[in-house]
């Protein structure tokens, strides 16, 4: 309840502020402005924390009125915990990063959705480890959910990327397009994560001395380091991207991380998704995985900087003309 008076509060102070500012201008548009305002898949942040806080209130009102105790929808709660949890430590990161501005409010739901997701766990009538046993089907699906999501995003924003350097150059609203994407693929991530722990906790000790798995947790942490790097230091600069005469010499060093980035992160969301879905084909010491994964992050990257020169030699032959 407290966590849903501060969101509220600071809903009200969002809502107020928006009358006084000018009407959107999809000119205008950047993903600097998107990150000022908070927004999440075009979604005020604090909507959704709003909406989460009121469900929690509201699932234990109903609880406590008819006296239930329904193990499956402490977990659900769970699941919105963290995804509330690590929403708002990517919010506040970037609002923090990118436009250097600190949001208490977000601060107070990081800490509430933490505190609400160890007490939902302490409070549960069954064992933890046998419920998340039980519904291993459900966290299998999420899984491959966050996979799709991740794999999927990443692909359309590749491909994006290629068909908008057709213009040697990226505008304000196709960087807006991709940092939209880019949330999409943070979700996925989100949701990796989340049944990743639930999916290891009941068997921990087998999953710690398997080779596959252990491949795709370090796949999986320079999943999040790319990411972090794209979303904090690209992102903010994508629309400077730029392979044209004038820009060339001046942005060389960001259109060499932007094509670096985007292959590295291909190739492990790729990397991730076969370690889940093909077992038995990377059923092999951890020096073969982290030796072939290593090579394929080699070659991505060389590949990518050889495909900034091929349309860097485009952009020249345009100019010529």
């Amino acid at each position: 309840m407290a966590g849903f008076a501060i969101l509220l509060y600071a809903f009200l102070k969002r809502r107020k502020k928006e009358k006084k500012e000018e009407p959107y201008d999809p000119e205008k548009d950047d993903p600097i402005i998107h990150i000022r305002n908070r927004l999440f898949f075009e979604i005020p942040v604090e909507k959704i924390l709003l909406g989460y806080f009121a469900l929690v209130v509201l699932t234990y009102a109903v609880k406590l009125i008819l006296g239930v105790m329904i193990p499956e929808i402490d977990l659900a709660v769970i699941y919105l915990s963290g995804i509330t949890f690590f929403l708002g430590v990517y919010k506040m990161a970037m609002a923090v990063g990118v436009v250097n501005k600190f949001n208490p409010w977000l601060l107070f739901s990081i800490a509430f959705s933490l505190i609400i997701l160890f007490a939902v766990v302490s409070g549960l009538t069954i064992d933890l480890s046998q419920l998340l046993i039980e519904t291993r089907e459900y966290h299998l699906t999420i899984h491959l959910l966050g996979l799709i999501m991740g794999l999927g995003g990443t692909f359309i924003i590749d491909i994006m990327f290629t068909h908008f350097m057709k213009n040697y150059s990226i505008s304000s609203q196709e960087s807006v397009i991709m940092h939209l994407i880019s949330q999409m693929i943070i979700f996925g991530l989100i949701l990796l994560i989340l049944s990743g722990a639930a999916l290891l906790l009941p068997d921990y000790s087998d999953f710690a001395q398997n080779p596959r798995f252990i491949m795709k947790m370090i796949v999986v942490l320079v999943v999040i380091i790319n990411g972090a790097a794209l979303n904090l230091y690209l992102t903010p600069k994508m629309k400077k991207i730029s392979l044209k005469e004038e820009h060339r010499d001046r942005y060389e060093k960001l259109n060499k991380i932007s094509f670096a980035l985007g292959a590295v992160s291909i190739v492990s969301w790729l990397s991730a998704f076969l370690l889940a879905m093909l077992k038995d084909l990377f059923d092999m010491p951890l020096t073969y995985l982290l030796g072939g994964y290593l090579v394929l992050l080699i070659l991505a990257a060389g590949g990518s900087q050889l495909a900034k020169l091929y349309y860097q030699k485009l952009a020249e032959k345009n100019d010529e003309k």
